[in-house]
């Protein structure tokens, strides 16, 4: 029975937590937004740029970066607040999707700097390859986020 409330309570907690989109939209109205819809638009408006809007690419993924970076922080928090109630079998699994996340975002962070110093001729390639590691490390979290206790709330 426990373990039922966990998971609807889970849940509803990741279907309603909205996420600030990394980018404030065309309109520039900073609309709240999941990650799966600002990410998305934001790499879809990655992927338009030219090799000659680079550097607006790149202020674009690193926005992108800095949103998903806070979400892993918050998972890490979360996890550590959870610790104590945890398994040591959850406590493992944890462990490991952080670990996990933490070793793919550092791939991120390469396929970003080699977007800031790809040439003309290699724009295209490079930028798929970060759109490509985003999704990634955007799928992994997500999974990782749904695995990751929430605090019990009746606790409080």
């Amino acid at each position: 029975m426990r373990y039922v409330l966990f998971t609807c309570l889970l849940t509803g907690l990741i279907l309603s937590a909205p996420l600030a989109a990394a980018e404030g939209s065309a309109a520039g109205n900073g609309a709240e937004t999941t990650m799966e819809q600002g990410g998305e638009s934001n790499l879809e408006a990655l992927q338009r740029y030219s090799a000659e809007k680079r550097d607006q690419a790149v202020t674009k993924a690193h926005e992108l970066m800095d949103a998903l970076d806070k979400r892993i922080a918050n998972l890490r928090e979360r996890a550590d607040e959870q610790w104590s109630e945890m398994s040591e079998a959850t406590r493992e699994k944890t462990q490991a999707s952080l670990r996990a996340l933490e070793d793919e975002r550092e791939d991120l962070g390469r396929a970003f700097d080699r977007l800031g110093e790809s040439s003309a001729e290699t724009w295209d390639d490079v930028k798929t390859g970060f759109v490509d590691s985003y999704r990634q490390l955007r799928e992994h979290f997500q999974a990782t986020e749904k695995e990751t206790p929430k605090p019990d709330m009746s606790r409080e």
